[in-house]
């Protein structure tokens, strides 16, 4: 990752400035490095998204040990399909069904 952090950035690659997989890149090699190179995505608002409703069941998780799976289902699921948290009968419990 620290590579691609500091050598094949989005916005400038920097293949010739001595990256030090320069020599066995095809993409240098070919001359198509802006071509291959993905697009940046500015990353989506926060407010209402999945992210704060996974956030928002996580902290009331780690404060009371359980939720209701009920109270945000997609939410809940993401967060078991992540190992974040398990089940138990219709509550979302810490991962490893502490609780």
């Amino acid at each position: 990752m620290d590579l691609g952090r500091l050598w094949c950035t989005a916005r400038a690659p920097r293949c010739a400035e001595g990256c030090p997989l320069r020599a066995g890149c095809p993409a240098a090699e070919a001359g198509t490095v802006m071509e291959v190179t993905p697009v940046r995505r500015p990353q989506g608002r926060y407010e209402g998204s999945l992210r704060q409703r996974r956030g928002r069941l996580l902290r009331e998780l780690a404060d009371t040990g359980w939720v209701s799976r009920d109270s945000d289902p997609e939410a809940a699921a993401s967060l078991v399909a992540d190992g974040l948290a398990g089940t138990r009968d219709d509550r979302l419990v810490r991962a490893g069904g502490g609780g």
